[in-house]
């Protein structure tokens, strides 16, 4: 149910986007205390990213999670932003983060909703 979808105006070739793919994936599980069997990660490369003005490595994270509270917000920016620069070679205050609450009744997994009994 977690999604993390993270775009950076960095280039990687396939095989360490695939490596960077799954160290989000286990991040976001171990964050968020929610299965890795869940997690999805999106990672974009290449991106046309603009940030202050210049081109300089930059990303843009959006995490989208059930039952997303926003008084956890503020401490998985923190997590995240550390992790991504670290991951990436990013400045942390070059990165943005959106944080998505979805209702369980409009994430659909496997023909049903998380809302469905």
């Amino acid at each position: 149910m977690p999604l993390l979808e993270l775009r950076t105006n960095q280039t990687h070739d396939k095989e360490k986007v695939k490596m960077l793919s799954s160290k989000f994936s286990r991040f976001c599980s171990e964050i968020l205390a929610k299965p890795e069997h869940y997690v999805m990660v999106n990672l974009q490369v290449g991106q046309s990213l603009v940030f202050a003005g210049t081109d300089d490595p930059a990303a843009f994270a959006e995490l989208r999670s059930i039952e997303l509270s926003a008084n956890e917000t503020s401490f998985l920016s923190s997590q995240l932003c550390s992790f991504a620069s670290e991951q990436l070679d990013i400045p942390t205050d070059r990165i943005y983060v959106s944080f998505v609450d979805v209702d369980r009744n409009r994430w659909g997994w496997n023909g049903k909703t998380f809302g469905s009994s």
